[in-house]
């Protein structure tokens, strides 16, 4: 079986992972991804705010809406289960400096 690595950057921030990740690490220091284009020519950019001391926050009226509420419930159930699996295969969820790497398994998982 052949598996697919690539995920169409449309589905990346439609599906709330783009969210997730401003919200989480790049808003605070003051970046953030966005959508460049057209669904023939999309592009992933990068914002730089890192002027701003604060950072940058979503506006109420984004963080409020419906798309934002449904995207953020979506990815935090997917990351729950998801760390619960990586704790008990690893040990850790989030893998930082220092933590060592573990061999490749049959399946694919493991390094990259």
């Amino acid at each position: 079986m052949q598996h697919q690595f690539d995920l169409d950057p449309l589905e990346f921030f439609e599906d709330g992972y783009a969210q997730e990740v401003n919200c989480s690490l790049l808003h605070p220091v003051g970046l953030s991804l966005f959508l460049h284009g057209s669904r023939n020519g999309l592009s992933i950019r990068v914002a730089d705010y890192r002027h701003l001391p604060s950072g940058i926050l979503y506006s109420e009226k984004v963080i409020w809406s419906s798309n934002f509420k449904e995207n953020s419930d979506q990815f935090q159930a997917e990351y729950g289960v998801r760390a619960l699996k990586r704790y008990a295969r690893y040990g850790f969820v989030v893998q930082t400096a220092g933590v060592p790497t573990i061999e490749e398994k049959e399946d694919g998982s493991g390094v990259e």
